[in-house]
């Protein structure tokens, strides 16, 4: 799996980094990053998912990641 950030959606909330520290943060702007890059590993999965669903700006989503060629 993989995260998508909609960064021109995002509010600065900060739930994201709430529910998942060890993958998310905000920026000097206020706005989320992924800590990590846009992989999400199976130990910080729950976390990943937990935060992405409580977005209130709903700018984030989780995605199957592209096979690898």
């Amino acid at each position: 799996m993989r995260v998508v950030i909609d960064t021109s959606a995002c509010q600065g909330f900060g739930m994201c980094e709430a529910l998942a520290p060890d993958f998310f943060a905000l920026d000097e702007d206020g706005h989320v990053v992924a800590t990590q890059g846009t992989a999400v590993s199976s130990e910080l999965l729950e976390q990943v998912e937990d935060a992405v669903e409580s977005c209130p700006a709903s700018a984030l989503r989780l995605e199957e990641a592209p096979a690898d060629s």
